[in-house]
């Protein structure tokens, strides 16, 4: 186990290539509001996606919530995921820049931010250095603390890597191959959104396999120390009973980052969004509606 000082040594040279590198313009898609009132504009919402993901995840769920709230909702591609660009370095002090500057330029001046899984790091990260960015934070499924990434992420990763040096020019054939390394379909399916067929008619993956593989450790671990920065907005943390990622033991640091914090959970693992989509649109609505 590495001592703080070494951890404050790491964190601290992550700030200093933060500020030395540019961020970067990411891929988003844009859910309009349905009948806008002119001179009482309602606060955007700008939508984080987890580790492997993409806009594309939360495409019903934005729509649905332009719909419902009458305005505007952003999806967003994070670095080295979807069609945003691929770059290193690949950790959350740079995904959050990477999302401030979006904010900036398309003059969004306060929004509401929500994120799973590596998506809520960033939105956490993001809330704690630019505060004045956002009016409420929904995390979903995500603690702010360190941890180490399970060792499934690294088999994934080996595995998809195997498929695509065998070339396949079929997608089902690309699924067979996929499925002796992992069997769990929902698992499959999700990673699959990222296969495509290049120029020359073989699948291969539009993420950057290899940066992510060199990148896992930073994305297990959380920037900021306890007790140097808060975020006093109104906070929601949605987790899944059947995730491990939100526990009780987490509540503590939790509640000393977001003073404003109020907790739920849904009979679900992981995915919330995805497993429970009426239930999870019903509770984050309320909360973003008050």
């Amino acid at each position: 186990m590495r001592n703080s000082f070494t951890l404050f040594a790491k964190r601290n040279f992550h700030g200093s290539l933060c500020s030395q590198r540019s961020s970067i313009k990411l891929v988003h898609d844009r859910y309009e509001a349905v009948n806008p009132v002119k001179g009482q504009a309602k606060t955007p919402l700008v939508i984080l996606h987890g580790l492997f993901g993409s806009k594309q995840n939360w495409k019903t769920l934005a729509k649905s919530y332009s719909s419902s709230l009458n305005t505007d909702v952003y999806a967003l591609d994070l670095r080295d995921h979807g069609e945003s660009p691929h770059i290193e370095p690949l950790n959350y002090e740079v995904m959050a820049e990477d999302v401030s500057e979006f904010l900036k330029q398309n003059g969004l001046d306060k929004v509401n931010l929500m994120g799973h899984s590596m998506g809520g790091k960033v939105a956490m990260t993001l809330s704690l250095n630019e505060p004045a960015q956002l009016e409420k934070l929904v995390v979903v499924d995500m603690s702010p603390v360190s941890l180490k990434l399970s060792g499934d992420i690294g088999h994934f990763i080996s595995a998809m890597k195997q498929v695509e040096e065998s070339k396949h020019t079929k997608q089902s054939a690309a699924d067979n191959e996929l499925m002796s390394y992992i069997p769990d379909h929902g698992v499959r399916m999700f990673l699959m959104t990222n296969l495509r067929k290049n120029p020359s008619g073989a699948y291969s993956w539009r993420i950057p396999l290899d940066i992510i593989k060199n990148h896992l450790e930073d994305l297990g671990e959380f920037p900021t120390e306890e007790g140097l920065k808060r975020f006093e907005g109104p906070t929601l943390f949605v987790s899944g009973s059947k995730s491990h990622y939100v526990q009780q033991k987490h509540h503590r640091a939790i509640q000393e980052f977001f003073p404003s914090v109020q907790f739920a959970e849904l009979d679900a693992g992981h995915w919330v969004h995805a497993e429970k989509p009426k239930e999870f649109f019903e509770l984050t609505m309320e909360f973003l509606k008050r």
